[in-house]
């Protein structure tokens, strides 16, 4: 804290090192690999890597291309350090002979594969 626009004194206090140490840290996460499986139901498998110092989640959106497909949102815990699998059905319908695109959708980027089951 330091001096402040408009009054005559102001308060000032040093944070602990401790404190300062963890101030703007926390969880990074790199989407190392989004595959999806060429079938009717498709398998959504998503890899992700937390580069930060902090444990966190992971959120993603999952969507077809269909209206009917609606979004899925996927949730992943990784450590701190850690790489971590998921795999899941989102419920997404890629009917036979048509091409379907699945979009996973996440705060920093997004990808996007279009399978034919």
């Amino acid at each position: 804290m330091a001096w402040v626009r408009g009054l005559q004194r102001s308060a000032v206090w040093a944070l602990p090192e401790s404190v300062v140490g963890s101030l703007g840290t926390g969880a990074r996460f790199e989407v190392e690999t989004v595959s999806v499986s060429d079938e009717t139901n498709p398998e959504v498998t998503l890899i992700v890597r937390n580069t930060g110092d902090r444990d966190g989640t992971f959120y993603a959106n999952v969507s077809g291309s269909r209206v009917e497909d609606g979004n899925t949102v996927v949730a992943v815990e990784v450590p701190a350090g850690e790489r971590v699998g998921h795999r899941g059905r989102p419920g997404i319908r890629a009917p036979a002979g048509e091409e379907t695109r699945v979009v996973v959708a996440w705060g920093t980027g997004e990808r996007a594969v279009v399978i034919s089951p």
